[in-house]
């Protein structure tokens, strides 16, 4: 069973004041129960790299309500936002931004706001050490007029592993894909992380609807995770599953303000361990929170992806 960690600290303080209380007497106040979807309860039949329109292996019909447990009290155990997300792979940063033109084209989005999303993180989740940012990853958005995808299934969307990515590069962008391996193999490169800086955009209140649950990739084994070696079509996709276990440990910011961003790790590798023997990516999900109001307000975010090289000190 995941072990909830506690902190000294003053709830009022912590969860904002518009967060609702729907916990029934006695039961833990920082916890809700939801369904996740897309939890697998076993190995897909050849655990292969998925294509898109291929068939996604079934939930599991078994899986009860979880606990996802409200993060801002485990970050603040944690003792800072650079230990939860260095330890724990996610973290909640306060940042307000003046920047508005969210559906600009991708591909030269928002130059001004990259440049405040590489300061916030240099100070705040790499304080003291050397790291090249790029952005060359397109951003997703969620919630526009035309979109009722949200992410349900649980997933993780890069793979484990150099090789990995650079084969989940290659089929969207070859040229790019060599770019990155370039880089990636010089000698004062130690590692690569992809994160996601997700965030809602143009809402009028706090998230209520369709929030982000996110899983503590220490709490999870490594023989619960499946992906493979196979080489993806032009138009493939590569990704990772995951199989339910109880002693997983889910997490979710309740109340997202627009001047807070979620930054959780995408991807992570390292050169002292290809053959990642341990998870440290985070696998996620939208999920729909049993405490929403009727009428929610629909949920529009923006995910910022950023590739950053780890580099040696």
């Amino acid at each position: 069973m995941c072990r909830s960690i506690q902190a000294e600290v003053d709830l009022a303080d912590i969860i904002t004041p518009s967060t609702p209380d729907v916990r029934e007497p006695g039961e833990d106040p920082g916890v809700t129960y939801a369904r996740l979807q897309g939890l697998i309860s076993a190995a897909p039949p050849g655990a292969r790299f998925w294509r898109r329109g291929d068939p996604i292996p079934p939930p599991d019909p078994a899986c009860s309500p979880l606990p996802i447990r409200n993060s801002r009290i485990f970050q603040a155990a944690a003792g800072s936002e650079a230990a939860s997300f260095d330890v724990h792979g996610f973290a909640l940063l306060r940042h307000a931004t003046a920047f508005r033109d969210w559906r600009a084209d991708p591909h030269s989005f928002g130059a001004a706001y990259h440049a405040e999303i590489d300061a916030l993180l240099r100070d705040r989740l790499f304080p003291g050490r050397r790291v090249e940012i790029d952005h060359f990853l397109t951003p997703v958005f969620r919630g526009g007029p035309d979109d009722s995808i949200y992410g349900h299934d649980v997933h993780q969307d890069y793979g484990l592993g150099a090789d990995a990515f650079a084969a989940n590069l290659n089929a969207v962008d070859p040229a790019e894909a060599l770019r990155w391996q370039a880089r990636y193999a010089r000698d004062d490169v130690a590692g690569c992380m992809v994160i996601s800086c997700w965030r809602t955009i143009g809402m009028r209140g706090p998230l209520r609807y369709k929030p982000l649950a996110l899983c503590d990739p220490l709490t999870v084994s490594m023989d619960d995770v499946f992906a493979d070696t196979a080489t993806p079509g032009s138009h493939g996709s590569y990704c990772i599953q995951l199989r339910h276990n109880d002693a997983q440990c889910w997490y979710s910011y309740p109340a997202m303000r627009a001047d807070e961003m979620i930054a959780f790790k995408l991807f992570d590798c390292r050169k002292d361990d290809p053959g990642s023997s341990r998870l440290r990516s985070v696998f996620h999900a939208a999920f729909d929170d049993p405490a929403m109001p009727a009428d929610a307000e629909r949920r529009t975010s923006c995910e910022d992806r950023l590739v950053v090289m780890l580099l040696r000190d």
